[in-house]
Order: C-alpha cells, then sequence, then structure tokens
C-alpha cells in the first residue's frame, strides 16, 4: 500500500524530474 502511494505521489511531484520517479517506478 506504502509503494502504491508514494509511486502516485512521487510521479505527481516530479513530472519534470525524469530521473527520481523512473528508479520509484522500476523498484515498484
Amino acid at each position: 500500500r506504502g509503494g502504491y502511494a508514494g509511486r502516485g505521489k512521487k510521479r505527481s511531484a516530479s513530472p519534470g524530474s525524469g530521473a527520481p520517479p523512473k528508479k520509484n517506478f522500476k523498484t515498484t
């Protein structure tokens, strides 16, 4: 559950940054 929420939050928070969200996506 935590990973799912964090993923969406990071995606919305870092729209221009593709490095942090991309890593989270791959890890999740």
